[in-house]
């Protein structure tokens, strides 16, 4: 136990189990995190420096920045946007997936020490399947594999154009069919357009039944694009049970004109009785042909339950 005040400094750094410290030293080092495996050296070393000035209100702080004399708090924490990439090293990256895709499938792969010159690493099997498609491939500096596809262009300039194709491997066909279709540049096109919008820079097998089952697997395509409705249900053959229960009716035309300008003969059959009405006509509009219906039919026989025409 100490008894005199002026040792307990003295009996602190002895005795290793307490560290003394002043109020000025606490707060200039209150972000210092102090672990039990700590060397003791620091704490000594904390209490022999001297305490911080005071900082003036005009000083600035570490999270301002100063530019043409003019201090910008909060400047160096600006968050991060996309004027900060570089995009052509967005595209190497790009390129370096692509190309360690391909090296990963087999048959990119193969085909790819074939167009290097090193088939004698391959089987012979491998290297003749590598063959047999060689002479439709190219193998860029960088190592990327591309098609050599043709534009078709008809018309009058009909010519076949050479361009070429980047092969994307079966891990990355997802990605491409969305990248052409889902995003703003695609814009939802249908199976045909996508198509031809994925076959003028990509090139993979089955190309068309991909993009034909992403296309159609596409939830917003499927729910906002109309679809054709359904047709009504055709009645049979209804059998008439009493006399002009059901009478049909139909067009004869065309036919040569008549003294008073008739160009069309208007039919109404008893579907029970097979009994026929005719009504010369020379206008065949729906007022025309209501007005022939109620003299021929309704005046006479009243009105039936059904009417049948083509």
């Amino acid at each position: 136990m100490v008894t005199h005040r002026g040792n307990c400094f003295d009996f602190a750094l002895k005795s290793r189990l307490i560290t003394a410290i002043t109020r000025q030293q606490t707060q200039a080092a209150k972000k210092r995190v102090r672990f039990a495996d700590t060397h003791d050296e620091d704490s000594e070393a904390l209490l022999m420096e001297p305490e911080p000035p005071d900082r003036p209100n005009d000083a600035t702080t570490e999270s301002s920045h100063v530019e043409n004399g003019e201090i910008f708090p909060g400047a160096a924490e600006r968050p991060p946007s996309a004027e900060d990439v570089d995009p052509l090293e967005v595209q190497e990256e790009r390129r370096r997936r692509v190309g360690r895709a391909q090296d990963e499938e087999l048959r990119w792969a193969n085909l790819k020490l074939v167009l290097k010159g090193e088939s004698s690493s391959l089987g012979y099997k491998a290297a003749r399947e590598a063959w047999k498609m060689a002479n439709r491939f190219v193998l860029s500096d960088d190592g990327l594999l591309y098609f050599l596809g043709e534009n078709r262009r008809w018309g009058k300039d009909r010519m076949n154009e050479t361009v070429l194709r980047l092969v994307v491997p079966t891990t990355m066909v997802q990605e491409v069919s969305q990248s052409c279709h889902d995003s703003l540049e695609g814009g939802h096109e249908g199976i045909v357009q996508t198509f031809h919008i994925v076959k003028a820079d990509y090139y993979w097998i089955g190309l068309y039944a991909d993009v034909e089952r992403h296309v159609r697997s596409c939830p917003n395509c499927s729910s906002s694009k109309s679809h054709s409705q359904l047709r009504g249900y055709s009645p049979g053959n209804i059998l008439a049970e009493r006399p002009l229960q059901i009478v049909s009716m139909d067009f004869v035309i065309p036919l040569p004109k008549s003294r008073r300008g008739s160009t069309a003969l208007l039919l109404f059959q008893c579907a029970f009785t097979g009994f026929v009405m005719a009504k010369a006509m020379s206008d065949t509009s729906a007022l025309c042909v209501a007005q022939a219906f109620e003299e021929c039919v309704y005046r006479r026989f009243g009105a039936p339950s059904l009417i049948r025409h083509d």
